[in-house]
């Protein structure tokens, strides 16, 4: 499960928490949509069309740890934390973090790779530890196994803009204007996806985007649990060689 988890947040998109939507055929009729009102397709129009000023990216997401024993406070609850890096160059650094403390890290520039903690990586597709305690990884090595050739997939390949790749059906499902929000100190501009899983349950995307028309934050909210991604972009970020 945690291999799962881990890979999913490497690659970006969905939270591994969502349920997949269900898919809708792309030969049912285009349905009629009122006046004014606004589509997934149109979000991802807006983002794909700011994600060139993009030069640098942090993505951040934090899931709950479930707990059997109640807590004083929401604050006293435990979680982790998926944190992705991409500097001006496209090198990327992911960390994941549980409960404050940092579990593992996987640092990619130029084609190659190296990780640092736990991870489903096969020995035999590493190779000699760094002095910081970095094990350089052999992609193709790796991509023998199915769990770490995502891991490797995702690290190595380009981010791709948030909502990019969807479908007919997908594009044309209409959102609710929610309105302004703030997050963490930006100004932003909420939406709501309903979606349904495969299972007919309902569940919530909440999209929002700042004055550029680029992502302040991905809220998935599903079976009572919520799942927040949150995005900062074109700040100060520097990747360097693990040593």
């Amino acid at each position: 499960m945690l291999a799962i988890v881990l890979l999913t947040a490497c690659v970006g998109g969905s939270s591994p928490a969502t349920p997949t939507p269900e898919p809708v055929s792309t030969t049912a009729p285009t349905p009629t949509l009122a006046e004014g009102t606004i589509t997934v397709g149109m979000l991802a129009d807006r983002i794909a069309a700011a994600w060139g000023s993009v030069e640098t990216i942090r993505q951040e997401r934090t899931v709950p740890i479930e707990s059997g024993t109640p807590v004083a406070s929401p604050e006293a609850i435990p979680s982790t934390r998926y944190i992705t890096e991409i500097d001006a160059n496209g090198n990327r650094r992911f960390t994941f973090e549980i409960g404050g403390m940092v579990m593992g890290e996987l640092v990619a520039m130029a084609g190659d790779l190296w990780a640092r903690g736990i991870w489903p990586i096969p020995l035999d597709a590493t190779g000699e530890e760094t002095a910081g305690g970095w094990l350089p990884v052999t992609p193709e090595a790796a991509s023998a196994d199915p769990v770490a050739a995502q891991i490797v997939t995702g690290m190595l390949a380009p981010y791709p803009p948030i909502l990019g790749g969807l479908s007919t059906a997908e594009r044309q499902r209409a959102v609710e204007d929610l309105g302004p929000r703030t997050i963490d100190g930006r100004v932003c501009h909420a939406y709501r996806i309903p979606s349904t899983t495969s299972t007919g349950q309902p569940f919530d995307v909440i999209l929002s985007l700042d004055e550029r028309d680029l992502p302040c934050a991905l809220e998935s909210i599903a079976f009572g649990e919520s799942t927040v991604d949150t995005y900062t972009f074109n700040t100060e970020i520097v990747i360097t060689k693990p040593e």
